[in-house]
This record gives structure tokens, C-alpha cells and sequence, in this order.
């Protein structure tokens, strides 16, 4: 089974020829997209292109993202017929060791996921903060647990996903991939691999907060329309990710939190349906939602707003932490 190494690069000039070093050591096969770099990475690409073979190289002329140099990256690699292809961030942050050893343990036909250990020491708190986010987004919109979906170490089943098109370019595009895929059907799974995160002074980063979190509010609310519209929920047959993890017990403690609020809206005979349909299809426990808000109808006219809506947040929580005993992540 032919596999390859995808490596989208942007400024990394300092960090890439270590990870393309341990890349020819192992003999395996390697894709570089340099993503409108222009700090000398393209000419130490090409100086790389010619002591070797099963080398090649994309140049984009302007930074198009993360997103739209993967993309590019996964279609070098169907055209050149490779079964699998495992793709490494540049930055230095992903251990090479890391991408064999999910290499190693691929199932054609699945998506692989690198989940890193967030209890890790030095692992900063805003990306911890958009990883939790983002498990909680994938399960609503699929119904799968996947604790570290923003990870760029994957091994993407080229095969499985040809037809597969994402709408966002940046940074946003691997969580949106992960929803497409899951609705096509892809099966998908994660490993362990090593939390690795440089010092401050010395680790290259191109998220623009303002940019690529409007970009990611954008991607799923507009996922979360189409999970409306469907007829039925995501299906998870098949999926191993199914499991009681962290996200789905916080997604328990949001249906109880918004169900609560939704109790203050009047009619609620109208409210409750429609808080019904919505926790259905974004895989929320509707039950839970619809009991919390017709609980809070009932005791409106019997507590204050401000005494209810603090026994709505400790309810949330308390369902969230109870939630604890079914996790198995």
C-alpha cells in the first residue's frame, strides 16, 4: 500500500529540512507545498527536489492557507496514485516518529487523527481553549468524539475522500473536512501522538485571531444549516468515535444551559418544539433541552429571572460533571 508524506509549508524555512531530513531516512515518499513563502524556503526546496527521488513540490505564488495548500497537497498525491497520505506540519511542533507510527497502524479506507495529550505541561491555554470548541462543534454537527480536531497530523484515505470538497482555505478547512467526511460516510479514528509546543520566541505561527475565528464561526454555523435541513440526523454507523467522551457531556450541559433560557420565551408550547427539533438534529440530548426549559416556564412566575437563570448555569454544570462517570476520553 503506497503511502506518501504531505508537508504544506509557509515560513518554516528554520524547521523544515529537519522534518524532510527524517522523512528520506525512512524512504518515504514526500509532497512539499510552499505556500507563497518568502524567507528562502522556496530555493532550499528546490536545492532538496535535486538530491533525491520520490520528491515533489507545489509553489503557490500567493498564501492561499493551511487549507488550500492541503487540498492541493492531497490532489499531488491522488494523481500520483498513492493510497494514503499522512500530512506533517512544518513548524517543527509534529514529531516525524509520530507520522510513521500512524503509517504503521493505518487502515486503507480510514481517516486517521493524531490526538494529542491536552493535560500536556506546556500546552497553551487559547489553543486548548479552540480544541475544546471545536470537539464540541464536531460532535453536534456529527455525532462523533474527537478530541483533538484541530491536529494537522492526519492520514487522509485519498481514495475515500477524491469527492470531497471543503469551502474554507484556512485553518478552518481540517474541522470542516472532518464533518464532510464523516457525512460521506469516512470512517474515522484517532491515535495518540506527542504534545509538542516550542518555546514562544521560537515558534512560528500565522493564526490571526480575528481572521481565522471569524472564518471558523462562519464555517459552522453554515454546517450547522445544512445539519438543519437534513432530514434525518448524521448517522454514525460504523463509527468507533461514538463513544460518552468530554464533548458529549458538555454537550449535555448546553442542551440543559440553552433549553433553560429558551424557557423564558413565551409561548412555550411553541418555544419547546422547536427546541426539540433543533438538539435532534445537531445531536444534543433533546429530552434534557425541552425538561430544562419547561422547567424554567413553570417557575417563572414563581422565582426571579436573575435566581433562575443562576440555577439554569448550576444545573448545566451539574449535569456536565455527572456526565464524567460515562467518559471514556
Amino acid at each position: 500500500m503506497r503511502c506518501c508524506v504531505i508537508i504544506p509549508t509557509y515560513e518554516n524555512l528554520s524547521t523544515l529540512p529537519a522534518i524532510l531530513d527524517d522523512c528520506d531516512a525512512a524512504n518515504l515518499p514526500v509532497i512539499v507545498i510552499d505556500d507563497g513563502s518568502t524567507d528562502g524556503t522556496a530555493e532550499a526546496i528546490r536545492t532538496w527536489l535535486d538530491q533525491g527521488e520520490n520528491r515533489w513540490s507545489i509553489t503557490m505564488k500567493v498564501n492561499g492557507g493551511k487549507g488550500a495548500a492541503l487540498a492541493a497537497g492531497l490532489a499531488e498525491a491522488s494523481r500520483h496514485g498513492f493510497a494514503g497520505a499522512v500530512t506533517v506540519d512544518a513548524d517543527g511542533q509534529h514529531l516525524t516518529k509520530d507520522a510513521f507510527a500512524l503509517l504503521s497502524s493505518w487502515t486503507p479506507g480510514e481517516l486517521l487523527l493524531g490526538a494529542r495529550d491536552e493535560t500536556a505541561k506546556n500546552y497553551p491555554m487559547s489553543s486548548l481553549f479552540g480544541r475544546r470548541l471545536w470537539s464540541l462543534g464536531i460532535r453536534s454537527l456529527t455525532g462523533v468524539g474527537v478530541s483533538d480536531p484541530v491536529c494537522g497530523m492526519r492520514v487522509y484515505p485519498l481514495t475515500s475522500i477524491a469527492s470531497i470538497k471543503c469551502h474554507s482555505g484556512r485553518y478552518a478547512w481540517e474541522e470542516e473536512f472532518l464533518v464532510r467526511a464523516a457525512r460521506r460516510g469516512v470512517r474515522i479514528n484517532e491515535q495518540k501522538i506527542s504534545t509538542v509546543y516550542l518555546p514562544r520566541e521560537s515558534r512560528v505561527s500565522h493564526y490571526n485571531l480575528a481572521r481565522d475565528w471569524t472564518e471558523s464561526l462562519v464555517v459552522y454555523l453554515a454546517l450547522s444549516f445544512q445539519c438543519l435541513v437534513r432530514f434525518l440526523p448524521l448517522r454514525m454507523k460504523g463509527q468507533p468515535l461514538r463513544r460518552v467522551d468530554r464533548s458529549q457531556r458538555r454537550l449535555l450541559g448546553m442542551a440543559v444551559f440553552v433549553g433553560g433560557f429558551c424557557g423564558f420565551i413565551s409561548p412555550i408550547w411553541i418555544a419547546a418544539p422547536i427546541l426539540a427539533w433543533v438538539s435532534w438534529k445537531l445531536h444534543a440530548s433533546w429530552p434534557l433541552a425541552v425538561a430544562s426549559a419547561v422547567a424554567v416556564a413553570f417557575l417563572s412566575d414563581r422565582m426571579s429571572p436573575v435566581v433562575l437563570s443562576i440555577g439554569i448555569l448550576l444545573a448545566a454544570v451539574a449535569i456536565t460533571q455527572s456526565a464524567r462517570i460515562l467518559d471514556k476520553n
